[in-house]
């Protein structure tokens, strides 16, 4: 009987160690199964917050993409509106207003040089049909180079002077096309007329003559174009008029140059091209 007891208690506590040890490793499989349960959700929230950060940036990228004119009027109305709202005991005026944008920037510089080469191809048309007994061609490629001397100083002085390359420089080399192709076309209207008067001439003594006539107006016109132009510049820099200064101090450069280019460089540069074609012939 003790025996049989003895069994029985050996065998009940196998039963229960057998229970014990399957109830540890349930535990422990749970245990395992919680773990990497745990894992997996962190290993899927760190894959979360990759995408979740990509997506925020490819979001922030778009948004700054579709940033247009318009939405920075509006964004800038806004502001004002605040502004004019919070401090309304106070007199709030937007005296200057500057936009910083590479998407800007680039559709105004594209339009910028369109409107450049447009002038550049109405210049040379006009002189090339005006002057065509004259080689009117040549004469428009002369021009063209003593503009081009023109906007590059215009350029270089407000690179030196620290100016803001905006669209008051691209009035400026617009103005100058004008203002100093004007003194070009007269002084190729009096060589026209002096090669009808002095046939004999040779080129070199027809430009000469024709320099020296045209001389006094150029120098006479550039000088009061400058004084006027460079009142306003003086005006400016007294008083803080920032939106003109940009203009009128490259423009008061530009009229000396343009002055300089019509009488010393347009000439010469057509009577090299001119003496340059028969060499190429022969």
């Amino acid at each position: 009987i003790s025996s049989g007891n003895a069994s029985s208690d050996s065998g009940s506590a196998s039963a229960a160690d057998s229970s014990s040890v399957s109830s540890t490793s349930t535990s422990t499989s749970t245990s395992t199964s919680t773990s990497t349960s745990t894992s997996s959700a962190s290993s899927a929230d760190s894959s979360a917050a990759p995408s979740d950060a990509a997506s925020a940036t490819s979001s922030t990228v778009s948004s700054q993409e579709d940033i247009t004119s318009e939405t920075l009027v509006d964004v800038k109305s806004a502001i004002t509106h605040i502004l004019a709202t919070k401090f309304s005991a106070n007199t709030f005026k937007e005296s200057e207003s500057n936009t910083v944008n590479p998407t800007l920037a680039s559709s105004f510089f594209v339009k910028a040089v369109f409107a450049v080469i447009l002038a550049v191809a109405l210049v040379i048309v006009y002189i090339g049909i005006r002057f065509r007994k004259i080689g009117g061609v040549s004469a428009g490629i002369a021009s063209l180079i003593a503009l081009l001397h023109d906007v590059a100083i215009a350029f270089f002085s407000c690179v030196i002077l620290g100016l803001a390359v905006d669209t008051n420089l691209v009035a400026v080399i617009l103005a100058l096309f004008g203002y100093s192709l004007n003194a070009t076309i007269v002084m190729f209207d009096r060589v026209r007329e002096n090669k009808r008067l002095y046939p004999a001439l040779p080129l070199r003594e027809q430009v000469d003559r024709s320099i020296n006539e045209t001389v006094k107006r150029s120098i006479m016109t550039s000088v009061t174009t400058f004084f006027a132009i460079g009142t306003i510049a003086i005006v400016c820099e007294l008083f803080g008029v920032t939106a003109l200064r940009s203009f009128a101090i490259p423009m008061a450069v530009g009229v000396i140059s343009g002055c300089f280019s019509s009488v010393f460089l347009a000439g010469p540069i057509w009577v090299k091209w001119c003496e340059m074609k028969p060499k190429k012939k022969n």
